[in-house]
Parts: C-alpha cells; sequence; structure tokens
C-alpha cells in the first residue's frame, strides 16, 4: 500500500479476521462496547503503519510507542490535534519522540475513509507503585522495537509479531494477572511491602536501561553464599533494611491516614475541594516506597546479582555466581516464551549467558526463590521453581506485559 513501504502484504486476511473477531468476543455483545472493535481493514491499516514506523530511527533511537484505536465519536483525548494527521510512518516516529511507550496512546480514528491521528492519549502514573497502562480501553498496539508488535484488546494481550511470525493468544491473556503471575515476590508472612512491588521492581530494571540480575529468597539463609557457590563484592553487614523500614514506615502512614479519617470525617472541610489532598499531604507526605525500590533496581546495573529476602532486607549486591561444576545435578527448565505458540524444554546453555544460566542455578538450588534478569535491549526474564512439576520455570519477555 502506498506510504506503507508494502509491509501491509504481512497481514493477512486470515490473521486480521482472527483479531477482528477476538475483539467482538471480548465485548460480548452490542453498544459501546462493540463500536470500539475496529474492523479487519482498520486492524490491517494499523498494524502496517505500526510496522512501518518501528523500522524507522529517530535520531539513532529505535521508535517505540503505543496505538490505541478509538472512533471519532467516543474520542476522549487528552491533547486533540486541531486537524486529523495522516498515518504514516514519518508522522508517527516524530511524534513518538514526544511520548512514552508505557504511559500514553497515539489515538488514531476514522477520518475522510481512512485512519488519521487524532491526538494523543496520556496514562498518567499514580502515587504508588502502580505500572503499566492499567488496560487499553480499545484495540491497542504496542512497539517494541523494530518488528516487535504486541496487540491488546480491552486489557487482555490478543497477539504479538516478531521476525514475521505472528502468535494470536486463545484464550487472550489478561496483561494484570499475567503479570503479577510471573512477579509475585517470595515475600514473609510478615512483611508489609505491597505484593505488587515486583511489577514495579521489573519495570523499574526495564526503565534504566541495563543489565542485571535481582534474587529475591524468601527468608535469609544463614549458607546462601555456600549454597550459591559465590563471591560477594559487596556484602552488608549487617544486611540493609533501607527498602523494609521504608515499607513498615508507608504501612504505618497508611494506618494513620485510616486512623485520620475514622476519627475526623470533616478534617479539613473549611478547605473545600482541598480538603482530601490536604489530609493525604499531611499524613503521607513524609514517605514514598517507591524511590527506595528505584535504588534497589539500580544496584542491579552492578557486575553481578543483587540479593535480597523475604521482606526486601539487602543482604549483598554485585555476587558473582561460580560455574557449575562438574557432575553438579541437573534440573529440568520450562521456557515460555509470547512469540511461541507453546512452552518449550531447554537445557541450562540454552538459557543465554553467564547472568541467565546463575540466576537459573539459584532457583534451582533455593526452590521459592524467584530472579529477574535483565538484557541490556530491555528483555526482562523472570524465573522460579514449579514444585508441582519439579521445573525451573523461565517466562521470557516479561518486558511486554509491564
Amino acid at each position: 500500500m502506498a506510504g506503507q513501504g508494502g509491509f501491509y502484504e504481512l497481514w493477512s486476511d486470515e490473521l486480521v479476521g482472527d483479531l477482528a473477531q477476538m475483539c467482538r468476543t471480548i465485548s460480548s455483545g452490542p453498544g459501546e462496547l462493540e463500536a470500539l472493535v475496529p474492523d479487519a481493514e482498520q486492524i490491517r491499516e494499523m498494524l502496517g503503519a505500526c510496522f512501518a514506523a518501528s523500522i524507522e530511527r529517530d535520531e539513532g533511537r529505535e521508535t517505540r510507542f503505543s496505538m490505541l484505536f478509538r472512533p471519532a465519536e467516543l474520542s476522549e483525548a487528552d491533547y486533540r490535534f486541531e486537524r486529523p494527521l495522516p498515518l504514516d510512518a514519518a508522522g508517527i516516529r516524530r511524534l513518538a519522540a514526544g511520548l512514552n511507550l508505557r504511559r500514553g496512546y497515539i489515538l488514531v480514528a476514522p477520518s475522510q475513509g481512512a485512519l488519521a491521528m487524532m491526538g494523543v492519549t496520556i496514562v498518567p502514573r499514580q502515587r504508588g507503585i502502580v505500572q503499566g497502562h492499567g488496560g487499553a480501553q480499545g484495540f491497542a498496539v504496542q512497539v517494541f522495537g523494530a518488528g516487535v508488535l504486541v496487540m491488546q484488546y480491552m486489557s487482555a494481550r490478543i497477539a504479538a509479531h516478531r521476525r514475521g511470525r505472528t502468535v494470536c493468544y486463545r484464550p487472550p491473556i489478561p496483561q494484570l494477572a499475567s503479570l503479577y503471575a510471573v512477579t509475585q515476590l517470595p515475600l514473609s508472612p510478615e512483611s508489609v511491602t505491597p505484593p505488587q512491588a515486583g511489577g514495579y521492581l521489573a519495570e523499574a530494571m526495564v526503565r534504566l536501561g541495563h543489565g542485571g540480575t535481582l534474587l529475591f529468597l524468601s527468608k535469609a539463609e544463614p549458607d546462601w553464599r555456600t549454597r550459591l557457590r559465590c563471591i560477594t563484592r559487596f556484602e552488608a553487614a549487617p544486611p540493609c533494611r533501607a527498602v523494609t523500614e521504608a515499607a513498615l514506615a508507608a504501612d504505618r502512614e497508611n494506618n494513620a491516614l485510616q486512623s485520620l479519617h475514622t476519627k475526623f470525617p470533616d478534617f479539613g472541610a473549611e478547605f473545600g475541594d482541598a480538603a482530601g489532598p490536604l489530609s493525604n499531604l499531611v499524613v503521607r507526605g513524609s514517605f514514598d516506597l517507591q524511590p527506595h525500590l528505584d535504588w534497589l533496581a539500580q544496584l542491579t546495573a552492578a557486575d553481578g546479582m543483587t540479593v535480597v529476602d523475604g521482606d526486601l532486607t539487602l543482604l549483598a549486591f554485585g555476587v558473582m555466581v561460580q560455574p557449575s561444576v562438574e557432575g553438579a545435578p541437573e534440573f529440568a527448565i520450562e521456557v515460555r516464551d509470547p512469540f511461541e505458540p507453546q512452552p518449550a524444554r531447554a537445557v541450562l546453555a540454552d538459557l543465554g549467558g553467564g547472568r541467565h544460566q546463575s540466576a537459573a542455578r539459584a532457583c534451582s538450588e533455593f526452590r521459592d526463590a524467584v530472579a529477574f534478569v535483565a538484557s541490556q535491549d530491555g528483555e526482562l526474564t523472570s524465573m522460579r521453581w514449579d514444585s508441582s512439576a519439579d521445573v525451573l520455570v523461565v517466562t521470557k519477555h516479561l518486558e511486554l506485559s509491564l
């Protein structure tokens, strides 16, 4: 098709028809939701434009963005253009430079017989450790790099495309549910750390743009160094409880805020509409867990593994796990890759370099542990032991769910 470099031919009639049908099935009925479903040709047009834009570079940087289909009559863009703009690769590249892949969408809608860019919809970051879009209200395409596209509808991942191959998910994968399933931390029963801390740490490691490994032990094992056969470059003595204390402080704040509103329901009423924000500021102004989690994620940039226990107490960073010795026990590995239709069995050498292999050996030794492994190219992998199947589960491309 003109202006798209011929990339429309990559998207077969069967594929775009299936995607449209999946969207209609999720909407499950007529009415406003049905109006959010693009037809097959509109899906083809979006995918072709997104693919063409993905292989362009802006001042040497990859073009990454999210695009959302919203019919013109339902459009509620935060920032609406004075007039519709053509949906072409160069225009998308220029617009994408000013947007965050995970914090906003390029809004497209029908205009004069074709799709056009109508504006941008911004998804604000809320206070606290909340990550991701929280669910696209309509059909969306996220572009993670050259030729890497993920298709979503109403917060469910329905397909992914990479290297000329497209995988459709039947049934669709709920984004947040799948994220929490693989980022759930082995927190101790006494921990007050929010359960979504794992997802936030995973996102922070990707956002910082460096490679690294974060290993979560369910508890502080006295012999963890010996069992890992490791050299610790930067060991904490005693273990550092900065993140733990921040979580406790945030928990105390929350309890104090609830108590304040219970005892004084009219607190700040004289300030009118500012009463709610004011009371929140008074009680919650001192502590925020987010910077502490960012600090923990930043430590993973140092060579070696960062190791924490079940309440996020930092044991050490720069931990170098020694190569496996001859005769070390082997273990089963199952790799789950969103770009492959089925899970696959693997051996240790299939996982990649020393960073991934060290994390795998650690999770096979500590079978209630969880590891996140980030690569410099933005790929994120999680590892955890599945006791029911006696296998190490390796989930690749976790960055697609963040």
